[in-house]
C-alpha cells in the first residue's frame, strides 16, 4: 500500500473512532443493549486478542522477548482499561465531567514524557495545555476537597499518557501480531479485575453482555491499537480533545440549549488543541510501522 493511500485510511480510521467513541451515548439511550460496561469491555479485548493469537498462528513470526511482551501487556491495561479506572472509584474521581478533564490531561503528560525520553521537544506540550483549558471551561468541575481524589484523578490520565508514550518503544523488534496480541490481553486481564473490583464493591450486577455492545467495542479497541500503531502518539491523544468535542457538538444541536461565550471559548480551544496534535502527525511521519 503506498504512503497516500496509507495515510488516508489512518484519517478514516480516527474519524470513525472518534464518532464512534463520541457519539456513544446517543445509541445507549436509544438501545439501551448496545451501552458499553467494563464487562462487555473486557470482552471485546479478549475477542480482539484471541483474534490477533490466531493471526499470529497462522503467520508465524517470531515470539516476542519475555519483558518486551510484559511491558506490552501493562501498556494494554494503561492504553485499554486505565481510561475506565473510575468506574470502580467513589468521590470526584468518580464524576463523569472530572474523568473526562483527567483524560484531557494525557496529551500534557505524553509531552513531557517525549521530551525527557528525548523523542519530541517541549515545544509539543502547548496544544495539550490549550486543549486541557478548553475543557476546564467547558465541564463543570466537582473539586475535590481531599488528598487522595486529586491522586485519583492524576492516576489515569498518568497511566494512559505512559502507555501511549510508551508504545512505541516497547514494541521495538516485536512483530505486529504479537503487539497486538499482548496490548488486547493486557487491556481484557485489567478490565477483567476493574469489573471484579467494582462488584465487590458495589454488590451490583452489571447488565447482561451482549453481542451488539461487545462488538461495537470490539470496532472501538481495534481501531485504538490500529490508530495508535500507525499514527504517532502525539496525533493519537488528539482524541481525548475530539471526542468530548463531537459529544458537545452533538449535544448542542439534539437538545437545543443555550450557547454561551464561555461555551463558544472553550470549544473553540479545544478545536485548536485538537488541529495542532493533530498537526503533527504530518510533520513528525506516519508512525510506528507496525502493521
Amino acid at each position: 500500500m503506498s504512503e497516500g493511500r496509507k495515510s488516508g485510511w489512518w484519517w478514516w480510521a480516527f474519524a470513525g473512532l472518534c464518532v464512534l467513541a463520541g457519539s456513544r451515548w446517543i445509541s445507549s439511550d436509544e438501545w439501551p443493549q448496545t451501552a458499553s460496561t467494563l464487562s462487555t469491555e473486557a470482552w471485546a479485548c479478549w475477542v480482539a486478542a484471541l483474534g490477533s493469537f490466531a493471526l499470529a498462528g497462522l503467520r508465524k513470526p517470531g515470539l516476542p522477548a519475555r519483558a518486551s511482551a510484559l511491558k506490552l501487556v501493562a501498556i494494554g491495561a494503561g492504553l485499554l482499561a486505565a481510561p475506565a479506572l473510575g468506574a470502580v472509584l467513589s468521590g470526584p474521581a468518580a464524576q463523569p465531567f472530572n474523568r473526562t478533564v483527567a483524560l484531557c490531561l494525557v496529551p500534557v503528560v505524553v509531552a513531557v514524557l517525549g521530551g525527557i525520553w528525548g523523542e519530541g521537544g517541549m515545544g509539543r506540550l502547548w496544544p495539550g495545555l490549550v486543549g486541557l483549558g478548553g475543557a476546564m471551561l467547558v465541564f463543570p468541575l466537582v473539586v475535590p476537597v481531599k488528598v487522595v481524589d486529586y491522586v485519583w484523578l492524576l492516576v489515569v490520565p498518568l497511566a494512559v499518557g505512559a502507555a501511549s508514550a510508551g508504545l512505541a518503544r516497547a514494541a521495538k523488534g516485536v512483530a505486529a501480531e504479537w503487539c497486538a496480541a499482548m496490548v488486547f490481553t493486557g487491556g481484557a486481564v485489567c478490565l477483567g479485575l476493574l469489573e471484579a473490583v467494582r462488584l465487590e464493591r458495589t454488590g451490583v450486577v452489571a447488565a447482561p453482555v451482549t453481542a451488539s455492545a461487545v462488538g461495537i467495542n470490539v470496532v472501538i479497541a481495534v481501531l485504538t491499537v490500529w490508530v495508535f500503531v500507525q499514527g504517532e502518539a502525539m496525533a493519537y491523544v488528539a482524541r481525548y480533545f475530539l471526542v468530548p468535542l463531537i459529544t458537545i457538538v452533538e449535544g448542542v444541536l439534539i437538545f437545543r440549549e443555550g450557547v454561551t461565550g464561555r461555551l463558544v471559548v472553550g470549544v473553540g480551544l479545544l478545536a485548536v488543541g485538537t488541529g495542532a496534535l493533530l498537526w503533527s502527525r504530518r510533520r513528525e511521519g506516519d508512525g510506528l510501522g507496525l502493521l
